[in-house]
């Protein structure tokens, strides 16, 4: 049996290819996810596996399911001691849907924190900015990606590495920003903003622990079961509150200026 490993945010998944009658089906499978996820795909790893993914041939047809208002519905995959099933016949897009949804699982199960922010590299360190849609996390990634170095736009993941430290990990989502280079990496973290868009610049450190879990929390997504990694960075890390205006030069002058 072919496997391969997928490798994300210091969680390695088992990817098993069962025999089949169809191997165009495979070879298809095989194209989905090289073109979604090769750099986070190993041919082989001595880490410890934490999930399993199985493409197999159905026991039974998928499973259409329809609605009044004309919508339809098809059973992406079934779950079991720790392995995700999923048939072969299921295509494209499907695929991807299926294995992100059991990594947000993992991230649940196993109290990783996922965010939706953006990020830059700045010396070496991740700064993330952190909002709901339309709160400007592309905006920001875009004023700094001329001089820095942009790590995602639209989701990250925290996690302890092998040696206890909490890094800040690229996925393989889809992002808004398709020319971001991914790979398995995990990158030291600087400090964390909340965003806002505002008429004016303003930039203050937030000091209330119960006000940083809330705001993190509205911004997870999905929400972990544990939650010691994120009472973790809430004491470990810098908290801010970032209003803004969408003028580059003004962000510019101003967010380098204040966070010195």
């Amino acid at each position: 049996m072919k496997k391969i490993y997928l490798n994300v945010a210091n969680l390695t998944i088992k990817i098993e290819f069962t025999k089949t009658e169809f191997p165009v089906y495979r070879n298809y499978v095989y194209k989905v996810l090289y073109d979604f996820f090769n750099n986070f795909l190993l041919s082989k790893t001595d880490k410890k596996i934490s999930w399993t993914i199985k493409f197999i041939n159905p026991k039974e047809k998928i499973k259409i399911l329809s609605t009044d208002t004309n919508e339809f519905f098809i059973n992406l995959y079934t779950i079991k001691n720790k392995t995700s099933f999923i048939p072969y016949s299921t295509a494209g897009i499907p695929i991807v849907t299926a294995i992100n949804h059991t990594l947000f699982y993992l991230v649940k199960e196993n109290g990783l924190l996922a965010i939706h922010s953006s990020s830059v590299l700045i010396n070496d360190k991740v700064f993330i900015f952190i909002g709901p849609e339309n709160a400007g996390k592309t905006t920001v990634k875009n004023f700094l990606k001329d001089k820095f170095k942009p790590i995602m736009d639209d989701c990250i993941i925290i996690n302890k590495d092998e040696n206890n430290k909490i890094l800040a990990f690229q996925t393989p989502f889809l992002d808004k920003d398709p020319n971001i280079l991914k790979q398995p990496l995990g990158y030291k973290i600087h400090s964390f903003y909340f965003l806002k868009k505002s008429n004016n610049f303003k930039i203050k450190k937030i000091k209330n622990k119960i006000l940083i879990s809330n705001l993190l929390l509205e911004n997870f997504h999905v929400k972990p079961k544990n939650l010691s990694l994120l009472a973790n960075i809430i004491n470990n890390y810098t908290f801010y509150s970032l209003e803004f205006k969408n003028n580059k030069k003004n962000f510019l002058s101003n967010f380098f200026y204040q966070t010195q």
